[in-house]
């Protein structure tokens, strides 16, 4: 596995570097053309879940609570100390309405039925609404591709036709990415296997959304023994959720869009960044301690 390891370690760098250089040419230029770049990142990241998922988990076929409670907490932590340091320091710059009401709905991940917190808070955080809904579905798509891969074109189908319904690159729906997820899935038990050119559909789309399926393809062939898991990709891979939630704050401190307490952009940037780094270590504490009770009390229920 550590080829496997190595360059999916890449693969999430570069997905979160497409992600942040969007946000940075998109605060520049206000081009929305720029959108296929963080598409192309996000696509990544679905493809990798996917894979990394049937890789770690090819017998879970039925839901499982346990394993859902640890995939939620993970994320859940890390989100509600980010959402919560982001209004302490910013405030109304950040969300509209209740502050309480908006932390609920995104923690909920209910964000589509409330459209008036779309986007507030942490506007990129969109992306793990369908990732919580593919998680929840994983068991069963797990089941589905390993029962004939060439069900795959499948969901590949239903994500063409939200897609093309919808003409847009982003969407709370899972199926706006379950094609991704699902490729990820079926790669990960036989990259060889000719389904996975059920990929070839997205063409149909728009050929820019066959790009991340064909990186990741190709970087599986690459060699990477030799070169090892280097420090700073496996730090970030690891932790991969950090720059993903926090580095919209850094660029509206930066192009001045937001403010803590009328502080200059330096000061501001110096105050996130430690607060980033607490975050962090908090919610590594805090994620360790729920996830050692909760799966305490689960073992008495079962």
């Amino acid at each position: 596995m550590e080829k496997h390891i190595v360059y999916i370690d890449i693969l999430r760098v570069i997905a979160i570097v497409l992600v942040i250089l969007f946000h940075f040419l998109y605060n520049v230029y206000l081009d929305n053309s720029l959108r296929y770049i963080g598409f192309a990142g996000i696509s990544l990241f679905f493809i990798i879940s996917g894979f990394l998922l049937a890789k770690k988990y090819p017998r879970l076929i039925n839901f499982s609570l346990r394993w859902f409670v640890k995939r939620y907490v993970k994320i859940a932590v890390f989100y509600l100390l980010s959402m919560l340091a982001i209004a302490f320091l910013f405030w109304k710059q950040t969300y509209p309405g209740d502050l309480l009401a908006n932390i609920l709905v995104h923690l909920t991940f209910l964000d589509p039925f409330f459209p008036q917190f779309a986007y507030s808070l942490i506007s990129p955080a969109w992306f793990l609404v369908p990732l919580i809904c593919l998680y929840l579905v994983f068991p069963y798509l797990n089941r589905f591709i390993k029962k004939d891969a060439r069900l795959l074109v499948v969901p590949f189908i239903a994500m063409a036709a939200v897609r093309i319904y919808s003409g847009a690159l982003t969407s709370y729906s899972p199926l706006f990415f379950i094609g991704e997820f699902c490729f990820g899935i079926a790669f990960a038990y036989d990259k060889k296997n000719v389904a996975v050119l059920a990929s070839l559909i997205t063409v149909l789309v728009n050929p820019i959304m066959f790009l991340p399926f064909a990186a990741f393809y190709v970087f599986s062939f690459f060699d990477f023994k030799a070169l090892g898991r280097t420090r700073i990709t496996s730090i970030i891979a690891a932790n991969i959720i950090v720059p993903f939630l926090l580095h919209e704050a850094f660029f509206n401190i930066i192009f001045r869009k937001w403010t803590i307490y009328n502080t200059s952009i330096f000061v501001g940037l110096a105050i996130f960044l430690m607060t980033a780094i607490i975050i962090v270590y908090l919610s590594q504490k805090a994620t360790n301690y729920i996830l050692s009770r909760s799966f305490m009390k689960l073992n008495k229920v079962n």
